[in-house]
């Protein structure tokens, strides 16, 4: 027994030692070589500062259950997306987010798409929908476009969108199905989580029916979950004003018409929505010490969550740390202190103080 417990021992360490192979080569070369062998193409599209990607790389695709499916179903490549061929290949497959996993015939052609990773198992059943031909994001797209609008499978064609992270398709695809069915049957538990998921924009029709037939959808649904809906779409436009995204434009007019859209509706923790507009406004006016008097004002009776405060601070603190009189960055020094005392997630608390970095002139960039 004593001869055979290395054996055993040495056995269970080698259980799981073997891990998907991924092909060093050019694409090109990948594409003749699953032709010759009847596969399909597992393209697995990474950068190198992203730690979704690494813990996928790291971790899944290490383990012997995945190592043999993969390997036994495709051929297996990977490129960063910010490199090399990988950045010609980011653009001809619209590579946005990381990592984003691709099923390719043998010519090349987008059979499915997986933006994400997940546990071994459930990563691995995505896959397997991936290679069905009826269920494949290019199959699901070829029938949708031969007309097939039965509802089992348009909100089977919403998930793959979503998990394909083609998000105009997806709202697309969800307004036109609202729009086929008739006032009373919109109005449904089984149709609530396409309003839910895939109705963002507080400016469509779709999303002003949810306005219009409150009562009728708390009736159908619940007051929690409507009024969850609401503000979630109210925060994401009235932070649009606030951050400065790429290519976006602050509008004045646009910020009014919320504001007026929002006292219509009334919604839950309103101040919360008008206090982001005044703030956006503020910001556009390059008015650092009317950020600050918002801040010590107003964002302590907004009801913020941790994430909240945070994205609004982040895109305030910089102004006011350039442009704001001294007192006033102590003020908002003191309202972030009060925010760290009351963190539900203490990992956030360095975020937070880099922030205060930035209003004392003292972040590790100035110490640098």
């Amino acid at each position: 027994m004593l001869l055979l417990l290395p054996l055993t021992f040495g056995g269970s360490l080698l259980a799981q030692n073997r891990s998907v192979s991924f092909e060093d080569t050019t694409l090109a070369v990948s594409l003749a070589k699953a032709k010759a062998a009847n596969k399909l193409i597992f393209f697995d599209g990474y950068a190198t500062w992203c730690g979704p990607c690494k813990y996928m790389s790291n971790t899944v695709f290490k383990q012997d259950k995945v190592a043999d499916f993969f390997n036994a179903n495709f051929v297996n490549v990977k490129f960063d997306m910010e490199k090399g061929e990988g950045i010609e290949l980011a653009k001809k497959y619209a590579v946005k987010a990381y990592p984003t996993f691709l099923i390719l015939d043998a010519e090349g052609n987008l059979v499915h798409r997986i933006v994400g990773g997940a546990e071994a198992d459930e990563f691995i059943e995505k896959v397997k929908v991936g290679m069905n031909p009826t269920t494949s994001l290019a199959g699901q797209q070829a029938s949708y476009q031969n007309g097939n609008r039965e509802p089992d499978f348009v909100k089977s064609y919403l998930k793959t969108l979503q998990d394909a992270y083609m998000e105009d398709s997806a709202q697309d695809v969800a307004t036109a199905y609202l729009r086929s069915l008739k006032e009373k049957d919109r109005i449904t538990k089984e149709n609530w989580p396409i309003y839910n998921d895939f109705i963002n924009d507080a400016s469509s029709k779709e999303f002003l029916f949810i306005l219009t037939n409150r009562i009728k959808f708390t009736d159908a649904i619940g007051d929690s979950a409507v009024d969850a809906k609401i503000s979630s779409v109210f925060t994401e436009k009235a932070m649009s004003f606030l951050v400065n995204r790429k290519g976006s434009v602050y509008s004045k007019e646009e910020a009014l018409k919320l504001r007026n859209l929002i006292s219509a509706s009334k919604p839950a923790n309103i101040q919360k929505f008008n206090l982001i507009l005044d703030m956006a406004d503020a910001k556009f006016a390059k008015n650092g010490s009317a950020l600050a008097g918002l801040v010590t004002t107003s964002m302590k009776n907004a009801n913020l969550s941790d994430q909240e405060s945070y994205s609004i601070l982040s895109q305030i603190v910089p102004l006011v740390a350039d442009s704001a009189p001294k007192n006033d960055k102590l003020l908002v020094s003191a309202y972030i202190d009060t925010v760290i005392a009351s963190l539900k997630e203490p990992k956030a608390k360095p975020y937070f103080e880099k922030m205060k970095g930035k209003l004392s002139g003292t972040t590790e960039e100035t110490k640098k």
